[in-house]
């Protein structure tokens, strides 16, 4: 099992494509899966109005704050899920806030509407968010985020029997 603290984390100031300024970006470690892990703090009254797209998935979990996308508020404790090449725009957050985001693989943000369609394929990984144990059918990598104190941690799920 490999456990990360969130005090540990190293913070730098990141530049987001299209933005108002920049965030504060801590990386996850490299897992074998080549997802892109990161918290990523959005000062208040950060903004993106600009449309794009990533060719890759997305999905974050608020943790504090506000984050608003497409005309939507995702508030803290809420998930959501960005198919590959789903148009974004108004992407901003009034009060700040802070968010765990993965990506399928590294983002590259593209400004403008996307050429093809956007992928309604869900994320190639299960994503649980369960307070309660659960079983497995098979052996797999599982990532942990304890909501008390944002320690994350990965091991690999047993085999149920």
């Amino acid at each position: 099992m490999h456990e990360l603290s969130f005090a540990s984390l190293t913070w730098r100031e990141a530049p987001m494509p299209g933005g108002s300024g920049p965030v504060a970006l801590a990386l996850l470690p490299r897992l074998p899966d080549d997802a892109f892990r990161a918290f990523v703090r959005f000062p208040a009254g950060w903004s993106r109005p600009e449309p794009g797209y990533y060719e890759v998935a997305e999905e974050f979990l608020v943790l504090e704050g506000e984050l608003g996308l497409n005309g939507r508020i995702w508030r803290g404790g809420e998930y959501a899920w960005i198919p590959a090449r789903h148009p974004r725009r108004d992407l901003q957050s009034v009060p700040g806030c802070l968010v765990l985001a993965w990506f399928g693989s590294a983002p590259r943000w593209i400004a403008g509407p996307p050429e093809k369609a956007a992928s309604d394929a869900g994320p190639p990984h299960q994503t649980r968010i369960d307070t309660a144990s659960f079983r497995r059918s098979s052996a797999a990598l599982l990532e942990t985020l304890d909501l008390r104190d944002y320690t994350w941690s990965t091991s690999v799920a047993p085999v149920s029997a």
